[in-house]
């Protein structure tokens, strides 16, 4: 069979219309964002949230006082992210869980933005019962460091006897520390540790 040229050009023009309804969306899909965390299950988000959704850490403590989200989705396992400013130590009974721990930072509004729920000492490792350690603020970059004038009478919230005691003045920035649950809590990673943020907000609400 003949094709002429106007015919032959008539095919070609529906072949390559055809190949262009095929043909998909140029631009690439976005590839989702591995998590990773020592000793988790990889965590992918599909692409940065600002919230949980669709993708994204597990939300814990689902039934805290005050939270946007329903529970927590701004926190860590196995790493201390908190700074030393406003300490608060509360131990076992009245902390049972990384949940009471967090509710402890929801109760006090006014003075605690961090928390960390580790094993802080060695009598807490050889108890078998972490410790709830809450604070005003984060763990400082490594190349930062504060110094309190803590005499100032402009002073309000800071617990300026206990940072003194512990040595936290000048507080020294460092690399987010890992939680232990050794004796010497050095040596074997706690991974079941929980350390994050609570922003209270003036709606009333608190994310975490």
């Amino acid at each position: 069979m003949l094709f002429t040229s106007t015919q032959a050009f008539a095919t070609l023009m529906l072949v390559s219309s055809a190949f262009a309804v095929a043909l998909p969306n140029a631009e690439p899909e976005p590839q989702p964002v591995e998590i990773v965390v020592e000793g988790e299950t990889i965590v992918e988000f599909a692409q940065i949230q600002c919230g949980n959704e669709p993708h994204g850490l597990k939300p814990i403590c689902p039934h805290l006082n005050s939270t946007g989200n329903h529970g927590c989705v701004r926190y860590v396992k196995g790493f201390d992210v908190t700074g030393v400013v406003t300490e608060v130590d509360l131990t076992f009974p009245e902390i049972n869980d990384a949940c009471d721990c967090i509710q402890a930072c929801l109760n006090r509004p006014t003075t605690c933005a961090a928390y960390v729920y580790k094993f802080s000492t060695m009598a807490s490792v050889l108890s078998g019962h972490r410790t709830c350690t809450l604070y005003s603020q984060f763990n400082l970059p490594s190349e930062v460091v504060i110094e309190i004038d803590v005499a100032s009478t402009n002073n309000s919230n800071i617990n300026a006897q206990e940072l003194v005691a512990n040595g936290n003045n000048p507080q020294n920035g460092a690399l987010v520390g890992q939680t232990f649950m050794d004796a010497n809590l050095n040596s074997t990673v706690d991974h079941d540790a929980v350390s994050g943020v609570v922003w209270q907000l003036s709606t009333g609400k608190a994310i975490c």
